[in-house]
């Protein structure tokens, strides 16, 4: 480790090095100064000193400037006001840092770049988080037109409320719930990485009551109404047909018999099914508590499935999904992806439009499903199951890991049978 010269004549005599850098050292007076001298010709001054970081004793360096234009006389007063600093406990270096941070997230709309980095990279019950999209598309709608020219330590409540009322104007009390709890977690996110001293979204409420849409149970008469609407279809005011792809008619039948979500249907493979023994296997990276979920199947759904494979495999040889997608924007050939995961959903209201029956949704029929199950004494721990919802206790938690296979079959059967008995008019098939 060579010596720092004493001279300002001899710093700028130092040749340099051929590769690398070499660190001239300062001793007497100067010790803690350092001088380090890359190929490329310049020349950096350091301080180095010894702090406590996370509770243990690390050497730092905080860099002064470059020479000549910080010459040895300027550096030698940098360094003893650094040195000064650290003297009362402070940590140059790591507060210089900080500075940059706050420096680099000069607006909101830095903040949100960086927030999103993180956030693709984060993983929710051991996948990827599916609610990415909605998210950005949040931020850019309705959080960066109004904030994102702010700097993110100078947002105020009144701003945040600013945004909220935006959404309720173009959306609805419930969306501007989804909007503030982005928000909060997003500066939640500046404050834990000491970016942004307080969180602006701390104290605000929930513009809207969060009330459970609970429509009420179809009549029977309602059910082959809506039977006949997905296969028939409808028509338009000016008397246009209305109908829906024989594809999405039979998602649309799978979910009302099997009850499970319309996203697990609509983005099925063909090698989930297991026809042979009647059972579907959803893997853990497609359910909502990412845990594999097997489904049996009752004749009626199998034969759903075994029409829905024929239509995929028709149009395309070797198609890997139960419902391929069509080309789009994207530039996707058929059956490289499978329909959207909203699809159903959108066909749906299209042909229930007009009726009385437009108050159901696709997620609807889960509730459908497992109201009648309980109605025909399924057991609501065994309806539970079939829905695949956690149950919370630590008997079933930690004890008591029953999968309910026979029962559950058993369960899917009853309503197959209550929903063809009411498809057919022949109430007498309820068991």
């Amino acid at each position: 480790m060579p010596d720092l010269p004493k001279q300002h004549v001899q710093i700028s005599a130092i040749r340099t090095p051929p590769t690398g850098q070499m660190d001239y050292f300062g001793t007497g007076k100067d010790a803690g100064l350092i001088l380090r001298v890359s190929y490329g010709g310049t020349k950096t001054w350091f301080v180095r000193y010894y702090t406590n970081r996370l509770g243990k004793r690390v050497r730092a360096k905080c860099s002064i400037g470059r020479f000549p234009r910080v010459e040895l006389r300027d550096a030698r007063i940098a360094m003893r006001d650094i040195l000064a600093d650290v003297d009362k406990g402070n940590d140059p270096a790591a507060e210089r840092k900080r500075e940059r941070s706050f420096q680099d997230l000069a607006t909101v709309n830095d903040l949100s770049e960086q927030f999103f980095k993180l956030r693709e990279r984060q993983t929710w019950r051991g996948r990827k988080r599916r609610n990415l999209s909605d998210e950005q598309g949040m931020a850019d709608n309705y959080i960066l037109p109004e904030i994102g020219s702010i700097p993110p330590q100078f947002v105020t409540e009144a701003e945040i409320d600013k945004v909220l009322d935006k959404v309720q104007e173009k959306s609805s009390a419930v969306r501007a719930n989804r909007v503030l709890a982005l928000m909060r977690v997003m500066f939640k996110h500046a404050v834990r990485r000491k970016w942004i001293p307080v969180n602006p979204c701390e104290n605000i409420q929930n513009p809207g009551d969060e009330v459970p849409r609970i429509p009420d149970h179809p009549s029977d008469a309602e059910i082959r109404e809506l039977w006949r609407r997905i296969e028939k279809g409808t028509f338009s005011k000016d008397k246009r047909p209305i109908t829906i792809s024989a594809p999405i008619q039979l998602a649309l039948k799978l979910l009302l018999i099997t009850g499970q979500r319309s996203s697990e249907v609509s983005q099925a493979s063909i090698e989930e099914f297991d026809l042979n023994s009647g059972v579907w296997i959803i893997s853990g990276d497609r359910t909502k508590n990412g845990k594999p979920h097997k489904v049996p199947l009752s004749p009626l759904a199998i034969s759903i499935v075994q029409e829905a494979q024929r239509l995929a495999r028709k149009e395309v040889k070797n198609c890997k999904w139960l419902f391929p997608g069509w080309p789009g924007q994207r530039g996707n050939k058929m059956g490289q992806i499978p329909i959207g995961k909203t699809a159903p959903n959108h066909a749906l209201k299209r042909v229930l439009e007009g009726s009385k029956l437009k108050r159901f949704c696709v997620h609807d029929f889960r509730k459908i499903c497992a109201t009648q199950m309980a109605e025909l004494s399924v057991p609501l721990d065994v309806v539970a199951a079939i829905l695949n919802h956690s149950v919370n206790t630590v008997t079933a938690r930690h004890y008591a890991k029953a999968a309910y296979e026979p029962q559950k079959r058993e369960a899917l059967q009853f309503c197959s049978d209550w929903l063809e008995g009411r498809i057919s008019g022949d109430a007498a098939r309820v068991v």
